[in-house]
C-alpha cells in the first residue's frame, strides 16, 4: 500500500508557479528538487528511484535533451517544485513527472501531465504510456482528472501500464 504524504499546511498556493522547458541549465535543480523528495515520493511515484540515481535520471536533460525528448520543470521563484518528461523508448513514448512532496495535492501534476499530453498530441505521438507502481492511487486520479485512457491499463505483480490521450477540450475535470 502506497502510504500518501501529507501537504505542507505553509506551502504557498499553485498559483504562484512558472511551467517552462527544462534545458541543461536547469539539471542541476532538477537533482536538488529531487534530493528534497521522501524516499516514498522517489521510490513509489518513481518506480524505485533512490535519491543516488537522481543524477543519471537527470543526465538527458544537462547534456541536451535528445529529439523529441520533451523536459518541462514547474518552479516558485528558482526552485524546481515538479519535473515532468515526454521520452520516446523503443517506439513507444512515454510520460513521467514528480512532485516534490510540500507541493502534492496543489496541481502541479495536473499543470505538467496536460502540458506534456499537449505535447504529445502536438507532436501527433499519441497515445503515450504511463507507469505506476499497483496502489498509487495519487497516480490514478491524476490519470482520471487529465487524461483519457485509450486501452485498458496492463497489471503486473511490479507496475501498472496506462496508455493515455489528451482530454477531449470542454470536458470538465
Amino acid at each position: 500500500m502506497v502510504h500518501e504524504q501529507a501537504v505542507a499546511r505553509d506551502a504557498p498556493a499553485v498559483g504562484a508557479l512558472v511551467r517552462h522547458a527544462a534545458g541543461p541549465d536547469a539539471a542541476a535543480a532538477i537533482v536538488d528538487m529531487l534530493r528534497r523528495c521522501s524516499v516514498d515520493t522517489l521510490f513509489h511515484r518513481m518506480l524505485g528511484l533512490s535519491r543516488d540515481a537522481a543524477d543519471q535520471l537527470v543526465a538527458p536533460v544537462r547534456h541536451g535533451s535528445p529529439a523529441g525528448r520533451v523536459d518541462l520543470v514547474a518552479q516558485r521563484g528558482c526552485v524546481v517544485v515538479g519535473w515532468g518528461c515526454l521520452v520516446p523508448e523503443n517506439g513507444v513514448w512515454e510520460v513521467a513527472l514528480v512532485v516534490e512532496d510540500s507541493w502534492q495535492g496543489r496541481g502541479v501534476g495536473d499543470q505538467l501531465a496536460r502540458a506534456l499530453l499537449a505535447r504529445a498530441a502536438d507532436s501527433g505521438v499519441l497515445p503515450v504510456r504511463a507507469v505506476t507502481a499497483p496502489g498509487n492511487r495519487r497516480v490514478a486520479s491524476l490519470i482520471g482528472r487529465c487524461a483519457e485512457i485509450v486501452r485498458p491499463p496492463t497489471t503486473t505483480s511490479d507496475d501498472i501500464e496506462y496508455w493515455l490521450a489528451p482530454q477531449e477540450r470542454g470536458r470538465d475535470t
